[in-house]
């Protein structure tokens, strides 16, 4: 694993090789034919992936372990990289997914994409009412912080943390606590980068 913009190197120890063959992805890449591969210019989000290397010995040829690079990356680079505003309120593609939640999900911000992928949770008990979401967010990506624009009526709204935050099975889970006397609540998911 290695933070964007930060050095990233792959070697191998084949005693007696005479050839090597670094791949990407399955692919060859063009003169990477040493016993280590250092990632050019440096890690970003498009040298995350697979990496493996042929070598050529005596004995003949053999194909390394998959070795996995995960990147790292915040919202800059995440905009930088697919050549969008650095605004994650904004909807580059237009399919109605800011582009802050799709960086959050691991989906293409400049490709219309289907509705976002967030699970609403509504839970009701004496006295308590709590809403959220269910989300399955890309562990690669780096924010500060995920808010709740929190409003009863769509007209007045209310920025809030989480009051809770929790791992669940593909993804993290996101809560607030609202009035039990409210008929109904809504959320607008806000990151801050």
């Amino acid at each position: 694993m290695a933070a964007s913009g930060s050095a990233a190197e792959f070697s191998i120890v084949a005693p007696g090789a005479t050839a090597w063959q670094w791949k990407f992805n399955g692919t060859n890449l063009p003169g990477a034919n040493a016993a280590s591969y250092n990632v050019a210019p440096s890690a970003s989000p498009a040298t995350a992936g697979a990496y493996t290397c042929t070598v050529t010995g005596p004995a003949g040829a053999a194909l390394s372990n998959v070795a996995v690079l995960s990147v790292l990356y915040n919202f800059s680079t995440f905009a930088q990289f697919h050549g969008i505003s650095n605004n994650p309120g904004a909807d580059s593609d237009g399919d109605g997914i800011s582009n802050g939640l799709e960086f959050l999900t691991g989906t293409s911000p400049v490709v219309p994409s289907g509705p976002a992928p967030a699970l609403p949770v509504y839970r009701s008990g004496p006295g308590s009412v709590v809403v959220g979401y269910d989300l399955p967010l890309d562990p690669d990506a780096a924010y500060s912080a995920l808010l709740g624009d929190l409003s009863p009526d769509l007209t007045l709204w209310q920025t809030r943390v989480p009051d809770s935050t929790s791992t669940i099975p593909g993804g993290t889970r996101l809560l607030w606590n609202v009035p039990a006397n409210t008929p109904r609540y809504f959320v607008k998911l806000r990151l801050e980068p």
